[in-house]
């Protein structure tokens, strides 16, 4: 099995707010986040046969799960990790080697820049829809302003005696009392 973790890009530690959403449905959240902590921590490599045996991860006895022996690296932008790319098996004992290492290392890397990339122009484009809402909502603010102050009388009513004034104080754009 293999996943992606993904740290919040909104939260400083970096280890806490984990997108649930690329975190693999098999994992139990205290696995998880025990991995992702682990490499966030500065940790450049987790190679375990077991990751449910042994002092390394001594909160981990007791919880079941199916994913045993890990392999895990960084994922890297700009010099910070900003998540990890995971490779599992259900059964204990696997040995990872060198060439393991070295190959998930290589996707890791190749991956980070490309999905912080993504990340990016994801959140460019919320903004720029964010600034096109706004625009409208302006515009439609004008329209309705400009409505508005063409429903009161602009001269003076004059009747035989009388010289009614009126003044209109917006309470906002529009709106406001006569």
């Amino acid at each position: 099995e293999g996943c992606i973790g993904l740290c919040d890009p909104q939260d400083e530690a970096g280890v806490t707010m984990v997108r649930r959403a690329v975190v693999s449905g098999s994992w139990p959240r205290p696995i998880a986040l025990s991995v992702m902590g682990f490499i966030v921590s500065g940790n450049a490599v987790l190679a375990t046969p077991d990751l449910l045996a042994g002092q390394r991860f001594s909160g981990l006895a007791g919880v079941e799960s199916r994913v045993r022996a890990v392999l895990a690296v960084p994922l890297t932008a700009e010099g910070r990790v900003t998540g990890s790319i995971v490779v599992s098996e259900a059964r204990p004992g696997r040995s990872w080697t060198d060439r393991d290492v070295q190959l998930l290392s290589l996707v890791a890397q190749r991956s980070g820049e490309v999905i912080e990339r993504a990340r990016v122009r994801e959140s460019l484009d919320r903004i720029q829809a964010a600034e096109r809402q706004a625009e409208r909502t302006r515009r439609e603010m004008t329209q309705v302003e400009s409505f508005q102050r063409s429903l009161v009388p602009s001269p003076p009513l004059r009747v035989p005696g009388w010289e009614v004034w009126d003044k209109v104080v917006p309470a906002g754009q529009v709106g406001g009392d006569l």
